[in-house]
């Protein structure tokens, strides 16, 4: 049985200035859903999101944007083939999406809240545009789950 519930994965890395975006906007979530915080690893995801309906990644992005730009993709209609958005990490939710289609093991819906970052140096502080993302991050994130909400039927 699945959970319908969605499971909301922050990505990144607290030690590498705007990587940490993704670990700073899921840690302030706990209230709104499960919360799994990870360095991004494919497999990790994969069994994360095992017998879940919905996940919700937040992560750091490299989409051409300014910095701090929030941007919404529903990964599973998107083709993640042609690098619609470029993580901050070697692998990562692309591929574990990529993965987990492979192996038949994606939940039905993969949504992906990415801020554009600028600067990934080791031991650095997250930028002030990225930093001052947090909070419209939040409120994406709270919007689709209610959007999810309105739009499901009640339960019996």
């Amino acid at each position: 049985m699945r959970d319908d519930r969605p499971l909301i994965v922050g990505i990144g890395n607290p030690d590498r200035g705007d990587d940490a975006i993704g670990l700073a906007v899921a840690e302030r979530l706990v209230d709104d859903g499960t919360v799994l915080l990870s360095s991004g690893d494919p497999t990790n995801l994969i069994a994360a999101w095992e017998h879940r309906n919905w996940v919700i990644i937040i992560d750091a992005v490299r989409t051409h944007q300014l910095p701090g730009t929030v941007t919404i993709l529903e990964l599973l209609d998107e083709p993640i083939l042609g690098g619609v958005a470029h993580s901050s990490h070697s692998l990562g939710p692309l591929e574990a999406v990529q993965i987990g289609a492979a192996l038949g093991t994606l939940p039905e819906r993969v949504t992906l809240v990415g801020i554009e970052a600028s600067s990934f140096v080791v031991a650095g502080d997250m930028s002030e545009p990225v930093r001052a993302s947090i909070d419209p991050a939040i409120r994406a994130v709270r919007s689709l789950i209610g959007q999810a909400s309105a739009s499901s039927p009640p339960a019996h």
